[in-house]
Parts: C-alpha cells; structure tokens; sequence
C-alpha cells in the first residue's frame, strides 16, 4: 500500500519519462532498448533471456518492477521478451499443430507474496502472451507453489549451493488436474533474471517429471 501512494505521487510530481535518455511519455523508449545487448554468458540449456543484467538500464528496470511496483517497467519488459521469442513461438506452433501452451511466472511463497503485494513475473508472463497478435497462451499461476523462502539466490555465488538450496523448494498443485495442464503440454516458465538457472530447473524438473511434453525457462534477463 505505502509503495502504491508513493508512485503515486511520484507519477504527480514526475511525469513519465524515459529511464535512459529522459525522453517524455516512454518509461524505456525503443532506441534506448536497442542499445541493451543480449546475455554475454554461457548459455544454459532449455533456458533463454533477452537482456544482459549487468546493464545499467536493465537493472533499474527490473529493480523498479521487483521492489517499487512499476507495472510500466513489467509491461515493457514482458512486451520486449515476447518481441525476443516470437520466431522460436512460431517454429514451435507449426511443429505442434497450433496448440496452447502454458506459461507459468515463477511463484512466490505464500509469506513472501502477502509482503509485496504481487508477484513480478506475473506481470512480465502477462506483457509477455500480450505481445502476441494470436492468442496461443493459457497463463496459470496456480500450477506451480513455492514451498519454502530460498533468500536472495544472487547472494549465493557457488552454483552447487544454488542448486542445492533450490531442491524442494516447488511442488505441483495437487489441486490441479495434472493430466489437462502439464501432461503432454509444451510449458513455459518465466522469470525476471535467471543467474546460473537454479530457480528454472527446478521448476522444468518437477514439471517434466510430472510428464510434460516440452518445458523452457525464459528470463528477461540474464
């Protein structure tokens, strides 16, 4: 509540304008976008992100969404990743007969949602399906929980430890038919920033297991 009467009055004091070059009515305008580059890190396999995230833009983008509420910066950072996917989305609709597929954010725990008041990657999955001129998404956030708080996972720089901190951490709900929204579904998992891909193997683990046909991570940033 206090970070919404904040922006608020912010969006008073401080009309929109561009977080790069201060142009108006843009919160990231494009020509600002298109000096961002891609990841400049080892590829993680079924995993795909738009954005490096050691650039300045990126990282105040993604902090304004996580921490302060900004839907304008989830709207945009959403729309880019869809911009970013649209080739490989429409490769994988040929091969599987225009199916739906799943998108599902990246939950938070129950503690940690109830604190912020909404879950960041929801509103990037929901920029994300939007970005499409055909509706070819079914968005759930309630397939996947988190079970416990695993901390700040960027804290943790040895990536054994990472992985080994993520273990249990999700479980399917065992509310949901399993058989209509995971079984023989090609499923997408998205997440702000993904670092070594702890968070989405765990996640495309479970979900695999639980006998999805195809399942990838995608991150804004990375």
């Amino acid at each position: 509540m206090l970070v919404n009467i904040y922006n608020f009055i912010v969006d008073i004091l401080f009309p929109l304008e561009c977080i790069g070059c201060k142009r108006k009515n843009f919160y990231l305008c494009e020509e600002c976008i298109d000096k961002i580059p891609e990841p400049n890190h080892e590829k993680l396999d079924n995993i795909v992100a738009c954005f490096d995230y050691q650039h300045p833009l990126i990282k105040k983008a993604i902090w304004d969404l996580k921490y302060y509420n900004k839907k304008l910066a989830g709207f945009m950072l959403g729309k880019q990743l869809g911009g970013y996917m649209q080739e490989e989305i429409s490769e994988l609709r040929q091969i599987h007969n225009g199916q739906k597929f799943i998108i599902i954010p990246v939950p938070l725990t129950k503690e940690r949602r109830r604190e912020r008041g909404y879950n960041q990657a929801e509103y990037i999955s929901r920029a994300f399906t939007e970005s499409f001129s055909v509706n070819i998404f079914e968005l759930h956030t309630d397939i996947v929980i988190k079970n416990k708080d695993t901390g700040h996972q960027a804290r943790i720089h040895n990536k054994k430890i990472r992985l080994k901190n993520m273990i249990g951490a999700f479980s399917l709900n065992k509310n949901i038919d399993l058989n209509i929204y995971v079984k023989n579904r090609i499923i997408f998992v998205v997440d702000d920033v993904t670092t070594t891909g702890a968070t989405l193997f765990e996640i495309i683990k479970i979900l695999k297991k639980a006998g999805a046909k195809e399942v990838y991570g995608i991150a804004v940033a990375h």
